[in-house]
């Protein structure tokens, strides 16, 4: 896929201070990116290297194959930004507001209208066009906080804690908005709700310390490469090692037994089921054992060594 951000071995320094140390990142059109992390991980110090807020003491950022240090104007006329704390004059309505964000992105006035009216259809404001800004809910505002980062359809779209402060069902519907906005760009979000990442994003990438410490596809969490088996007795370990998709067994108690293998972990389990029966295993038990997003964040987060 096109990569419209590429950001290589970006490190910054506050004093003495590294708050990011040597991060490479790429997000590509059609794709929704996590950056995942704890408080103080470094995400926001990350996005706004990106985005140009702040200069980067080492490292580089391409914007659609734009320098982001050589031609920052340029370069930032394909990002859309939803910072933290979204960017809004609450003493506007939210049709003065886009107005004037649109002149601020340069919009034509040939399509201003027609443009307004479809970010406005796109995240659901018309209901509040002409409502002052500081009088709409949480919900509302980061819809506007999306529509002026969107206005200009930009190649990527980059928000930051886009749920925090929302109930439950303003978050929903944020979720469907942010998978409607990969439809046409490439979407990078920090967050730190684990659900937020298994529910909307492609990709994540886990921060600690301002250091990369796991980058995966989401579709690969997904998919097993381990089996848990029970026995009735003893478990036929011998039997068991003989089977050439099998990598390693685990044994967890005296008949319980987790095995990593490689392949297609049907045809394993049928295998195995079979086996069992004409051997007389004893077999109580089969079943996939997925490594889950919670499972890595507690197990990166608080074992990891830097």
């Amino acid at each position: 896929m096109e990569n419209i951000i590429q950001a290589e071995q970006l490190s910054r320094k506050f004093g003495r201070n590294l708050a990011v140390d040597n991060i490479t990142l790429t997000l590509a059109r059609g794709e929704v990116l996590a950056l995942l992390g704890t408080n103080g991980a470094g995400k926001t110090t990350t996005l706004r290297l990106i985005t140009g807020e702040l200069v980067p003491t080492a490292g580089s950022v391409l914007i659609n194959n734009v320098d982001l240090n050589l031609q920052p104007c340029k370069a930032k006329h394909y990002l859309g930004y939803l910072p933290d704390t979204p960017p809004l004059y609450g003493d506007f309505t939210v049709d003065e507001f886009l107005r004037y964000c649109a002149s601020l992105r340069r919009i034509k006035k040939s399509s201003l209208s027609s443009r307004i009216k479809q970010v406005k259809d796109f995240c659901e404001l018309q209901a509040v066009s002409r409502r002052l800004i500081h009088k709409l809910s949480k919900g509302y505002q980061q819809r506007v906080g999306i529509a002026q980062a969107i206005l200009h359809q930009p190649a990527a779209i980059i928000l930051d804690e886009p749920t925090t402060g929302l109930d439950p069902g303003q978050i929903l519907e944020m979720r469907d908005l942010i998978r409607s906005l990969k439809s046409d760009a490439g979407v990078l979000l920090s967050t730190h709700q684990l659900n937020e990442v298994e529910q909307v994003c492609d990709r994540v990438q886990l921060l600690k310390e301002g250091t990369t410490i796991f980058s995966k596809n989401i579709d690969e969490l997904k998919r097993s490469n381990k089996i848990r088996m029970r026995f009735a007795g003893a478990i036929p370990l011998n039997e068991l090692n003989k089977i050439q998709q099998i990598v390693e067994t685990v044994k967890v108690t005296e008949n319980i037994i987790d095995i990593n293998a490689t392949g297609d972990l049907d045809m394993l389990k049928n295998k195995l089921l079979a086996q069992s029966q004409s051997e007389n295993w004893g077999l109580l038990e089969i079943y996939d054992m997925r490594e889950t997003l919670e499972d890595i964040f507690v197990t990166q987060i608080l074992h990891t060594k830097h």
